[in-house]
């Protein structure tokens, strides 16, 4: 149990040497000494059972040995440096703010190390390297550190639940069993914690007499908390605490209910003032608590409305967050695209704009900025929105696949403007740029084929067949390259693939058609394919003339 949940929870495997010792030294001294080591190394195996798959799994992904994680070492910094204020993800070498997801934390933070340390690093030894700046910044910093931990150590028992993404008080309006565990910031009791930690007081002095047999649960109180207090205190951090507390919590309970029975005045004055006492002082808020985020709110919920392709409600979402904070690039970024995809043309380009200001080295905002300069035809505008784009595009901050697609609208701008040689060049550029991007490559493949470099286009289908699942769209388009360049055999069975993954492709049967009629195969045969273009587009003038010459 404990391997499964230092796989959720990896801090947690800084508890068990605490519970070996108590193990070992639990056993009578006049046992052998493999009888008092036997135990403790039984606790060690059963959890490395369960944390050995994750680790071989590790060392096949990154040839390397790395337990369960990587992120101890950033995680700790993030709990340690001049900018950490305990509760949220703040560091002065990266801006993680909400343009950074998730999902590129580690590859920013990597890249950071790397940038510092002048070498690439192995995964194991950028979480190294951010581990010695966290000891630099505690060995350099004593005072500063101390009020951290002071700071983080108020932040683990106060009755207020921070939450580092999300504010989950605002969730539990979207659920009446959930708003009944959860209470309001607003009152006086911050539940369930606010209540859970005066009982749990209340049931250490009750349950005093059985100290020794709750050890264990003593234990991993004590070797847990320094794990939170050196890194994050977030409502998710502090949740294995309540498992154990819980249990001390319900001792609590019983003996006042016992004392109350038994009416033993001095008893129940005293387990009051162990209940009261900690619930006057930890039923408030302090420093930085209590600030909920209408602005993250609104602002993930317009990301998650975008998601679902519900652009109406994601609009209506980041204006509420625009509301809420007005100064977020990434937000109004989000609320132009919106709006772009929405229709609204003049109001995307004024917050386009309104990002740009704010923040002048803005690739994302130029690049959407000029895609919508490009779908009005503005295509010089767009040309300079998107070289800003190139000009500002930050590697370490965006995912790799970006800048292939700035170059890929580039081309396409010019290829819009009749300049073949400019928008060729820039689709080597995009095709250099893109690393594992399979959309870039089929785009590059379909300019090359529409221009007769079949070589090129078909090494750069051959790249992303490699990557991704070619969409019947793609399929289509080197299919008819082939049928240019009289490969109809290669060439309609890449257009019946097309025909299996969306039968709606009417121009696939056209060429089908053609390419029947061109090889003198029966009128019927050829007729066939004709029906299918005309039954999607009755008035697709290519197979009409087609039909008629044949009746000529």
């Amino acid at each position: 149990i404990f391997g499964l949940a230092a796989i959720a929870r990896p801090n947690i495997l800084l508890v068990m040497p605490l519970f070996a010792l108590w193990i070992f030294i639990s056993i009578s001294d006049k046992s052998s000494l493999f009888s008092r080591i036997k135990l403790p190394l039984i606790l060690a195996a059963g959890v490395m059972i369960a944390v050995f798959p994750v680790t071989v799994r590790n060392a096949i992904v990154t040839g390397e040995f790395i337990l369960i994680s990587s992120q101890g070492g950033i995680n700790f910094y993030l709990g340690n440096n001049k900018s950490a204020d305990g509760l949220t993800m703040l560091m002065p070498e990266v801006d993680l703010d909400e343009s950074v997801s998730w999902s590129q934390f580690e590859e920013v933070t990597k890249k950071a190390a790397e940038r510092e340390s002048f070498k690439k690093l192995t995964e194991s030894q950028a979480s190294a390297f951010w581990s010695k700046k966290a000891v630099g910044f505690i060995i350099e910093n004593p005072t500063e550190f101390a009020s951290l931990v002071w700071k983080k150590s108020v932040y683990l028992l106060s009755g207020f639940e921070n939450s580092d993404n999300a504010d989950i008080y605002y969730h539990r309006n979207k659920s009446h069993f959930f708003s009944i565990l959860l209470w309001e910031k607003e009152n006086v009791l911050y539940l369930p914690f606010g209540l859970l930690l005066p009982l749990t007081f209340v049931g250490i002095y009750a349950s005093r007499k059985n100290f020794k047999k709750l050890i264990p649960l003593y234990l991993f109180l004590l070797g847990y908390i320094p794990t939170i207090v050196l890194f994050l205190v977030t409502a998710r951090h502090r949740l294995p605490l309540v498992i154990v507390m819980i249990i001390l919590a319900a001792a609590g309970v019983i003996s006042i209910v016992e004392s109350c029975k038994q009416k033993n005045i001095k008893q129940i004055i005293i387990l009051s003032l162990f209940f009261i006492i900690p619930f006057l002082i930890f039923n408030r808020t302090y420093y930085n608590e209590g600030h909920g985020s209408e602005f993250q709110i609104h602002f993930n919920d317009g990301i998650r409305y975008e998601k679902l392709n519900d652009f109406e409600k994601a609009e209506q979402e980041y204006r509420l967050a625009d509301q809420a904070y007005s100064y977020s690039p990434s937000l109004i970024n989000n609320l132009a695209h919106a709006q772009f995809l929405l229709g609204k043309t003049s109001q995307s380009a004024s917050n386009y704009q309104r990002a740009l200001k704010l923040k002048p080295n803005y690739s994302a905002a130029y690049y959407n900025y000029g895609i919508l300069m490009q779908g009005m035809k503005n295509d010089d505008s767009a040309l300079s929105l998107f070289n800003n784009a190139v000009k500002f595009h930050n590697q370490d901050n965006a995912k790799p696949e970006n800048l292939g697609m700035i170059y890929t609208s580039i081309a396409e701008t010019y290829e819009s403007k009749n300049q073949i040689d400019s928008a060729s060049v820039n689709y080597h550029k995009a095709v250099k740029s893109s690393g594992n991007y399979w959309k870039t490559y089929t785009k590059a493949a379909t300019f090359y084929a529409g221009y007769n470099q079949f070589d090129i286009a078909d090494s750069l289908y051959v790249k992303a067949r490699h990557l991704h699942n070619l969409t019947p769209t793609d399929l289509f388009n080197w299919g008819f390259s082939h049928v240019k360049r009289k490969n109809f055999k290669g060439g309609l069975k890449m257009l019946q693939q097309c025909l299996k993954g969306d039968s709606t492709i009417y121009q696939a049967y056209y060429v089908i058609a053609a390419s029947y009629h061109e090889n003198k195969y029966p009128a019927d045969s050829v007729n066939k394919y004709l029906d299918l273009t005309l039954i999607y587009n009755p008035t697709y003038k290519p197979a009409i003339d087609l039909r008629e010459r044949m009746r000529k």
